[in-house]
């Protein structure tokens, strides 16, 4: 099905510090989560829509990224595995104001 949400209205943005292009980092990032939304959904992780059989693991916003899952144990190995993929692909690791 479709679900729609209220309009939300952005008058301004701020820039943000990072050593890629937004567009670099976005592609990046994106191959890296693209790859493991599809394991993740092949392992049944994420968060199950009820009366289908979608899952929805994760949303980005411009350079922000939330997980979705069922549990905290799922939550945790998807962090993890993310963590590890990034770190392996690229180099990347979490700066710690990023965790809070």
């Amino acid at each position: 099905g479709i679900t729609e949400t209220r309009p939300t209205m952005m008058t301004k943005g701020f820039r943000t510090g990072r050593k890629y292009e937004p567009n670099e980092f976005v592609m990046m990032f994106d191959e890296v989560l693209n790859k493991l939304a599809d394991e993740w959904n092949q392992i049944g992780l994420g968060f199950h829509l009820k009366n289908t059989n979608q899952r929805i693991s994760h949303v980005t916003w411009v350079d922000n990224c939330f997980l979705l899952a069922e549990s905290a144990q799922q939550f945790e190995f998807m962090i993890q595995s993310l963590s590890t993929l990034l770190n392996d692909r690229y180099g990347w690791e979490w700066k710690e104001t990023s965790l809070q």
